[in-house]
C-alpha cells in the first residue's frame, strides 16, 4: 500500500493509475473497512 502511495504521488502514466486504483477498489478498501470496525469495538470500551 505505501509503495503504492508514492507511486501516485508522482505517476503521470495513465496505466498506473488504473492498476492503483484496481488494487484501491479490491483490496485496500476492505482493509480499511476491516480497520474501521477494530477500532470502533476499541471505542467501546
Amino acid at each position: 500500500m505505501i509503495n503504492d502511495r508514492n507511486l501516485t504521488s508522482h505517476t503521470y502514466n495513465e496505466e498506473t493509475a488504473k492498476l492503483i486504483y484496481e488494487r484501491i477498489k479490491n483490496k485496500y478498501i476492505k482493509l480499511f473497512l476491516e480497520l474501521e470496525i477494530k477500532l470502533a469495538g476499541e471505542l467501546k470500551l
